[in-house]
Parts: C-alpha cells; structure tokens; sequence
C-alpha cells in the first residue's frame, strides 16, 4: 500500500458495476460489484441496493494504480441506466 501511495499514478476511471447481496451469519450487506470486488468504499445501504437492482450502474472513480495494486480513494459520480442488464 505504501509503494501505491508513493509510486502509483493518480486516475479517473469509469466502471461497470451491478448491485451484489451478500449474507453471512444472519447478516446481509450490499454492494456495487465491480473489477475491484466489493470494498468498503462500494458498500451502500438497502435502499439503494433496490434502487440500483436490475440497472446498469456506470460509476466514475479516483484512484491510484501501481504494479503492486491500486487504492480506490472515491466514487466521484454514478449514473443509472434504466435499461436492464
């Protein structure tokens, strides 16, 4: 994580992303799953896992890539297509 951080190159990037429900032990979480799985930063709440459901979910990120990983700092922007997957 530190070589990203002082290395990696700084970008703008847009990514396909669909909603994912996962459940373990009773407990249910949901997420914009993308090319980076489903970090933290892409957890969202159960309103908008329904809201998001079945949609094609566009989403603009800042991140930083090196050749040991990359740190996804934000979603600066998501856009919803009304037309299912």
């Amino acid at each position: 994580m530190f070589y990203t951080k002082v290395s990696g190159i700084k970008s703008v990037e847009i990514l396909a992303a669909h909603t994912k429900e996962h459940s373990f032990k009773g407990n249910t979480t949901y997420c914009l799953s993308n090319k980076y799985s489903c970090l933290p930063i892409f957890k969202i709440n159960k309103d908008e896992f329904e809201r998001y459901k079945n949609k094609k979910v566009v989403l603009q990120i800042t991140s930083q890539k090196s050749l040991l990983g990359t740190i996804v700092y934000s979603i600066d922007h998501i856009r919803i297509s009304e037309k299912n997957h």
